[in-house]
């Protein structure tokens, strides 16, 4: 079993897209990022053959969303601390087992 990723979510009233581009993500020398203007998250399509834990696609997408909320929301909080609770919360997925949601 894999982590199931929504083609789309919302974040309050917004309506945000994921797309899956291993070249763009190469081009920004990231495992994903968030685009405000077309307000999608950008992920790298090989996380999901060449991250067997699916450690690194949880914890992307959720610094990912989390990026889209700081930008949604006007909220002042350093990439650093962006980093800090996307991590903590992908230990929490982890722990609960979230990353075993079926396909």
């Amino acid at each position: 079993m894999r982590l199931k990723i929504p083609d789309q979510f919302p974040i309050g009233p917004h309506k945000v897209k994921i797309r899956w581009s291993n070249a763009d993500c190469e081009k920004e020398d990231a495992y994903g990022y968030f685009k405000y203007g077309p307000n999608e998250i950008v992920l790298r399509e090989d996380l999901l053959t060449t991250d067997p834990s699916g450690g690194l696609l949880i914890e992307t997408v959720i610094h990912e969303v989390l990026e889209a909320i700081v930008c949604h929301y006007d909220i002042e909080m350093t990439h650093q601390t962006i980093q800090t609770i996307g991590l903590a919360m992908t230990m929490f997925a982890q722990r609960i087992g979230f990353e075993d949601v079926p396909k």
